[in-house]
């Protein structure tokens, strides 16, 4: 079962994993987009282990680090990160 991401962009819409998805103009969680995120540089970062057994929560984009929460939302975890940050490998962006 799927859902429907009203204003979505068809044309260059592209699920990123099971957790995240972009188009040319925004960035998607499971329960809509993100705002804020730069569709543009967002990019999934993963696998990291969830307390609701998924392996996707981290993604990324040249303003911030996001992680998904329980519920589909996605929050940010680092604004305006530090140049090296977002060039960082996920198991380095993984909490201890």
């Amino acid at each position: 079962a799927g859902s429907e991401l009203r204003g979505a962009d068809p044309e260059t819409f592209r699920v990123l994993n099971t957790l995240y998805a972009k188009d040319g103009r925004n960035a998607y969680t499971m329960r809509g987009s993100i705002p804020g995120a730069d569709a543009a540089s967002f990019e999934a970062v993963g696998p990291t282990r969830h307390a609701f057994n998924t392996s996707n929560g981290y993604a990324r984009d040249d303003r911030a680090v996001y992680h998904t929460t329980l519920g589909g939302k996605a929050c940010v975890i680092v604004q305006n990160p530090m140049p090296g940050l977002i060039g960082m490998r996920a198991e380095q962006l993984r909490p201890p």
